[in-house]
């Protein structure tokens, strides 16, 4: 049994390893499509990538990384903790919520949701809220969110390696501890 145990953690770092290395591959290749600062999403997955674990007869090797199952399965993401989900549709945008985004950006509704566009405060000079500010659009200003109820995601079964490529890491690692079989 502690011979099993060993073969088992050597195939599973084995599995782990290719996980990861999977991962790394990605990242280097999936480049961000709005062309800002890049997140490095598939390198977070590959550091999220758990020792394997050995019971009886199965090896696990977790993912602990939350969003990788909804690029593997895809579906319908819903906002949570607001009304709207802000889609950043410009490199400024990306990676940044719009609650910490760096300029004045000013609300457009649309039936659906609406738009965050660059904007300016101005000072409001007649009725009641007069001397108060209020956020309006810059002329010329960029389009940055699209404010949405929900994005529905494509499953994309490339973010996780073919079984195969799994199996024949595991492979290998069995015949470094006992070649020639």
């Amino acid at each position: 049994m502690k011979g099993d145990a060993k073969l088992g953690k050597v195939m599973g770092r084995a599995a782990a390893n290719e996980l990861k290395k999977h991962f790394r591959k990605l990242n280097s290749e999936r480049a961000n499509k709005l062309g800002g600062k890049r997140s490095n999403f598939y390198s977070h997955v590959a550091a999220s990538v758990q020792n394997p674990k050995t019971t009886e007869n199965k090896i696990i090797v977790a993912i602990s990384h939350p969003h990788i199952a909804q690029r593997f399965w895809g579906g319908t993401i819903r906002p949570t903790k607001t009304k709207l989900i802000a889609v950043p549709v410009n490199k400024k945008g990306y990676g940044v919520y719009p609650r910490i985004y760096s300029s004045v950006l000013a609300f457009l509704p649309t039936r659906r949701g609406g738009v965050l566009v660059e904007g300016e405060e101005v000072v409001i000079t007649r009725g009641k809220n007069a001397g108060k500010k209020r956020r309006v659009p810059k002329k010329g200003g960029a389009l940055i969110y699209a404010l949405v109820e929900k994005i529905s995601q494509k499953k994309d079964p490339s973010v996780m390696p073919k079984d195969q490529v799994i199996i024949g890491a595991m492979e290998r690692g069995l015949k470094l501890i006992r070649p020639g079989e």
